[in-house]
């Protein structure tokens, strides 16, 4: 039996969301081999709890509320918040052109692309070269690999997810635009501001010291192979190399539902970010049809259909991170684990421990 955590902390001094029935289903889950370890973070009227459970490190390393989790394609929504802050300084609009701030590319060609395109992945290139690229090329290179994809679609016309180069892209705009570093940007206007000391998109010896990690197994392979792990990849991507514990992650979704004690971005901004800004279109890349705002999923059938039509957030590789916001119902969650899982093993954990998680935020 893995067992829990000792009980949930509250951040701002507010009555604790009892988690224990999550507990007992992320314990119950983990003895199935689906994960090791968990932490999940649920933040209600600006109001954080959190939970973990299980060890790291194939059972040596005790897991603890601060171990940091990988965040895999929910770091997009750090770009999210980024892009919204520069949005309310007059910096970028969310249609401008791509051309317009990465001026190293072809007008011609990807002058047609617009930030919202981008988001949305409607942009049209062909493939994710940048993730296709090997580990440790540099800009130059990988601006040459983009040129040599060119475009598969007219932008906005096609959806195809994909994972890293609109995100490589979008956190060159935020250089542009900011005139800072992307890291620095982050570290300096939301990682600050938010608190979030144990969070990072490093994935080399600049992560926040003595902080424990998860690496991500694949959990399908026997016995679990390692598919992400801070100690052996040095790369670092705007759009999958987050990592840090829940209850961190969930104020990055604060943020991004408007909540009280997380005004980054005003309210109008949110707004454009939350609305519908792609509906219909089935993605070339995995046959879903799920409407997007922007850089955000908008679609409470992927999260929880006790969610209002307000719902919005983001998973990760095979199920390991769980994370969605509601305006309506002032509500945060975050759920991150070690394991990914195979895609009906990953939507049956989805479904039991995010069960759980809406039972306890009811009973509160």
């Amino acid at each position: 039996m893995i067992e829990p955590s000792p009980s949930p902390i509250v951040p701002r001094g507010r009555r604790a969301i009892d988690l224990s029935a999550v507990d007992d289903v992320l314990s119950r889950l983990a003895e199935r081999g689906w994960h090791t370890s968990a932490q999940v973070a649920v933040s209600v009227d600006d109001s954080v709890s959190d939970t973990v459970i299980g060890t790291v490190r194939c059972g040596s390393v005790p897991a603890t509320r601060t171990t940091r989790f990988r965040w895999s394609c929910a770091t997009k929504l750090l770009t999210v918040v980024a892009l919204g802050i520069l949005r309310d300084e007059g910096r970028i609009r969310f249609d401008d052109s791509l051309c317009a701030h990465v001026n190293s590319l072809d007008e011609g060609v990807f002058g047609r692309i617009r930030l919202s395109h981008l988001l949305t992945h409607t942009a049209g290139i062909a493939g994710d070269p940048v993730g296709d690229t090997p580990a440790g090329v540099d800009r130059v290179e990988m601006l040459d690999a983009i040129r040599a994809a060119g475009l598969e679609w007219e932008p906005g016309s096609t959806a195809s997810y994909t994972p890293q180069t609109g995100w490589c892209l979008l956190s060159w705009v935020v250089e542009s635009a900011a005139a800072t570093p992307f890291d620095v940007f982050l570290a300096e206007r939301i990682f600050a501001p938010l608190g979030l000391e144990h969070s990072t998109v490093r994935w080399d010896g600049r992560s926040p010291a003595g902080a424990s990690e998860a690496a991500l197994y694949d959990m399908s392979a026997r016995p679990p192979a390692v598919l992400l792990d801070d100690r052996s990849d040095p790369e670092w991507s705007a759009g999958v190399s987050g990592s840090g514990p829940a209850f961190e992650l969930v104020r990055v979704m604060d943020v991004l539902r408007g909540a009280r004690e997380a005004r980054l971005v005003s309210g109008e901004t949110l707004r454009e970010i939350r609305s519908a800004h792609r509906r219909g279109l089935v993605d070339v890349s995995n046959g879903m049809s799920l409407d997007w705002g922007l850089g955000i999923v908008r679609d409470r059938r992927l999260f929880s259909p006790r969610c209002s039509s307000e719902a919005f957030g983001h998973l990760g590789d095979g199920g390991s991170v769980i994370t969605f916001g509601d305006a309506r119902l002032n509500l945060a969650v975050a759920i991150v684990f070690d394991g990914a899982a195979r895609p009906m093993a990953a939507l049956a954990r989805q479904a039991g421990v995010v069960t759980a998680v809406m039972r306890a935020v009811a009973n509160h």
